[in-house]
């Protein structure tokens, strides 16, 4: 334990000088010859006093070392008490690297503890505690960092436990079968040679009185029996997860995995599968007798409608498999269309068909092409043709654009009538209007006449009159300026 002796011998204000008394102690067996050591983070401006001076040793301090002998062969006796004391510039200071020779000049085994040295190694006992629910039969660890002296007392020797050690190994049990209840105690007393705080326990076994390993956990100093295991689910996202189990069983139940992969614990709170329904259109040059094909990424419900319905065809659904044929010899025409409706379950844009089968009257496979959606009859070209609804010449029965769309003149239908209102000129959606003069299109009322007849108004203000100004300046009048 770090115990320093400092007294503070002077701090002046001026240049803040400070000074501190730093002492050192010692406990030898054996006389001290001689003696070196430093002083960690501090200054050594002096030292005297002690057993040092009273031998008569020289004691030097340069820096942070200090240095002790005898220029005569003198010793301090064994023995213990104030070595010499320092005047240093901290403190809190303690001393390393320490040296001590004996009267050969040979190394003393030295153990420092800040400010005091000793050859003693530092030791003493050191308690083992222990806390079980189960009685122990018996006990067996090791003990590090130490050395191992004895053992004896606690609730083992209590017990009438015989308790031996050898080298770092403490064994603890009983000739007659007596135990050692459960509870909390110590469970014995070590005797060691080291710095006790360096100690610690390891490999240790505890058994029950029927010789049963018990399940422990330890620190340095104490064993403590283990919590028994819990079983259940211990995977915190499984739908039965036990917060309590501490060991998993294997029960953990995932729940159902909902046609999405999602998973929930109960089944009806997965989300609703959407479902439609998906056309398969086809394009041949030849009747088709039966056809056979499988529906991947979606689930297939059921299958109507179409040519093959028109045709009197049985379409059956079966798994993933779709197919159709004629219990008469009924036959779908060739050309084009929606061969039939598929009532699917599941995502459409995932819906493909695959493994197409499709077969003439006589039974003979077709050579065909398919997408997801559709087949079509290899040699078959298809129906060139305009596709476009709008257009004049749309030809619905064409599968490939020609590019031979032809669409009416603006404002007009396809055979040539207006679409839209004439104007007064009798243009098809042209813009001209009657002017007020009731001419289509015209200028109306000339600039400065007071008519569509071009009429100018005459001085008494009347369009088309013929009143003018006498040369009296009258309007209208009659030229007499006031004469008989």
């Amino acid at each position: 334990m770090k115990t320093n002796n400092f007294i503070i011998t002077l701090c002046l204000m001026a240049g803040m000088v400070f000074s501190a008394q730093l002492d050192i102690s010692y406990d030898y067996g054996q006389a001290i010859a001689g003696f070196q050591f430093d002083v960690e983070g501090a200054t050594v401006s002096s030292a005297s006093g002690g057993a040092a001076e009273d031998a008569g040793f020289t004691v030097q301090g340069a820096g942070s070392t200090v240095l002790g002998f005898s220029f005569t062969g003198a010793t301090i006796p064994a023995g213990s008490g104030l070595l010499t004391s320092l005047e240093v510039d901290i403190d809190d200071a303690c001393i390393i690297n320490v040296v001590i020779s004996d009267v050969s000049g040979q190394a003393i085994e030295t153990f420092t503890d800040c400010n005091s040295i000793t050859d003693s190694a530092p030791g003493g006992s050191l308690s083992i505690s222990f806390s079980t629910t189960t009685d122990i039969g018996g006990f067996q660890f090791n003990v590090d960092g130490v050395t191992l002296n004895g053992a004896s007392g606690g609730a083992a020797e209590a017990a009438g436990f015989t308790i031996s050690t050898g080298g770092p190994t403490v064994l603890g049990f009983s000739f007659t079968g007596a135990t050692i209840p459960a509870g909390s105690d110590v469970l014995v007393e070590l005797d060691i040679e080291g710095d006790p705080s360096e100690a610690c326990i390891s490999n240790v076994v505890l058994s029950d009185p029927a010789g049963i390993q018990i399940d422990t956990e330890n620190d340095c100093t104490s064993i403590t029996q283990g919590a028994e295991a819990v079983p259940g689910c211990t995977d915190e996202v499984a739908c039965n997860y036990d917060a309590n189990a501490t060991e998993d069983d294997g029960s953990c139940d995932y729940g159902t995995v909902c046609w999405d992969g999602s998973s929930e614990c109960n089944a009806d709170d997965c989300p609703e599968e959407p479902s439609g329904t998906l056309e398969i259109l086809y394009s041949t040059v030849t009747d088709i007798g039966g056809f056979q094909f499988n529906v991947d990424g979606v689930t297939v419900n059921s299958a109507s409608g179409g040519a093959a319905e028109d045709a009197g065809f049985t379409v059956s659904v079966g798994g993933s498999t779709v197919l159709g044929f004629s219990f008469t010899g009924a036959t779908i025409p060739a050309g084009s269309g929606v061969l039939t409706v598929l009532d699917i379950t599941g995502d459409i844009d995932n819906a493909c068909i695959s493994s197409v089968v499709i077969s003439d009257p006589i039974a003979t496979a077709l050579d065909i092409e398919s997408d997801c959606t559709s087949f079509t009859e290899q040699g078959d070209d298809g129906v060139d043709g305009c596709m476009d609804e709008s257009a004049c010449n749309y030809n619905a029965d064409a599968t490939n654009d020609d590019g031979s769309c032809q669409y009416p003149e603006e404002n007009f239908n396809c055979d040539g009538t207006c679409a839209v209102e004439e104007d007064c000129a009798g243009v098809c959606g042209g813009n001209a209007v009657e002017d007020e003069c009731g001419v289509c299109d015209g200028d109306g009322i000339a600039d400065g006449a007071c008519d569509c007849a071009g009429n100018v108004e005459d001085c008494a203000g009347v369009c088309g009159g013929d009143a003018i100004i006498d040369e009296c300046g009258e309007c209208g009048g009659d030229g007499n300026c006031g004469g008989s």
